[in-house]
């Protein structure tokens, strides 16, 4: 709501500005930064709310169809990719040095899908893992309500709560 005028306002004050405009670029940088800020704690509250709010029944119908969706995608994106890398042959004619010993895929993926800390989540912009965190987080939740715990409920309403406030910062950096 207002984006695009300010969109339009500031393309104007930039061809009227012409190279002095260019100082401008730390408020770009900040509105990025911003926005990056904002994006993980609201992916967080979004998520746990969303996955909170079911009963755990209908979560493992909900799991197995979004793991095999996952999968399916994950398939078909990996095998076009590898038709694209057959049919252009990407370093064809390239030596590259040797390597000393490998860590397996599957270890790496492993690696970067639960980091040692959720600090390091954070810091590092890993939104696979916290994604995964935040699903097992939300499922915990949605049990812990199901059997009718008080904090459960609580938990539920902080995180409901938080996603309110955060959105209410988007719209104040938007």
């Amino acid at each position: 709501e207002g984006a695009g005028e300010l969109h339009a306002l500031a393309h104007a004050a930039g061809e009227l500005a012409g190279p002095r405009a260019a100082s401008l670029g730390i408020l770009g940088e900040l509105l990025i930064g911003m926005l990056t800020l904002l994006v993980l704690p609201l992916l967080v509250c979004t998520i746990v709310i969303g996955v909170a709010a079911l009963k755990p029944a209908s979560l493992g119908r909900l799991g197995a169809k979004a793991i095999v969706l996952y999968v399916s995608l994950s398939f078909a994106a990996a095998a076009i990719g590898i038709a694209t890398a057959f049919a252009l042959r990407p370093g064809a004619g390239f030596a590259l040095p040797a390597a000393g010993v490998a860590t397996p895929w599957v270890t790496r993926i492993g690696i970067e899908w639960l980091p040692d800390s959720v600090a390091r989540i954070f810091a590092h912009g890993r939104y696979l893992a916290l994604v995964l965190i935040a699903m097992l987080f939300a499922v915990a939740v949605a049990a812990a309500r199901d059997r009718r715990m008080a904090a459960a409920d609580t938990v539920y309403q902080f995180f409901e709560r938080c996603g309110r406030v955060t959105q209410m910062l988007l719209r104040w950096v938007m």
